[in-house]
């Protein structure tokens, strides 16, 4: 996972590279990320906490949580 400081960024998922849109509230992030299947798309949300240039949180999937780290992009 990489966010710019303007909330743009990329989250690395297993099935490849989604694009993503971050809002920041003080040391709080959040976004959405949609993965589209060729039947269907799904979106997992993020919520987390930036420390930093680091920030880690959980992205609630389809099958469940599962934890993320990253860092901030210049």
């Amino acid at each position: 996972m990489a966010l710019a400081a303007d909330g743009t960024g990329i989250y690395q998922s297993p099935e490849g590279p989604l694009p993503v849109t971050a809002t920041y509230d003080g040391d709080d992030v959040t976004f959405i990320a949609t993965h589209k299947t060729v039947m269907t798309e799904f979106k997992m949300r993020f919520r987390g906490t930036v420390d930093g240039d680091r920030f880690e949180g959980g992205m609630l999937t389809v099958i469940g949580p599962h934890p993320v780290t990253g860092e901030r992009i210049s």
